[in-house]
């Protein structure tokens, strides 16, 4: 199971790095929406490594935490814990999608260093 999802992990990488190069002159945002179906990899895209990476991990727990709590244990599934999972699933997923929107846009608007700068001049 473990290699099962190391597996869309690395697929997942090679797409955002495959995207962010053959579509240069297409703008930011548009691939980094593109890339948000997979949680973290519009942060990776951004260059946000650490979060894109945090957030794909998060998923990923929260992922594997639906899928134990799903299987009967002495005869019960733990609907609770598994329900407080798949919340947290969507809220980090929800929230991978509005961050890489978000950082996309932002990345085009002037630095306030550089347009403090260009005024001196």
């Amino acid at each position: 199971r473990m290699i099962k999802m190391m597996k869309i992990f690395i697929i997942g990488v090679a797409l955002t790095f495959s995207i962010s190069l053959s579509n240069e002159k297409e703008e930011k945002s548009d691939i980094a929406k593109k890339l948000a179906y997979l949680p973290g990899a519009g942060q990776v895209y951004n260059k946000e490594y650490l979060k894109g990476f945090v957030l794909f991990a998060s998923e990923l727990y929260s992922i594997f935490q639906i899928d134990k709590f799903s299987k009967p244990v002495a005869g019960v599934i733990n609907i609770s814990k598994r329900n407080t999972f798949i919340w947290w699933a969507i809220g980090i997923y929800v929230y991978s999608v509005i961050d890489a929107h978000v950082e996309s846009e932002l990345s085009s608007f002037p630095d306030e260093d550089n347009v403090l700068n260009e005024e001196e001049k």
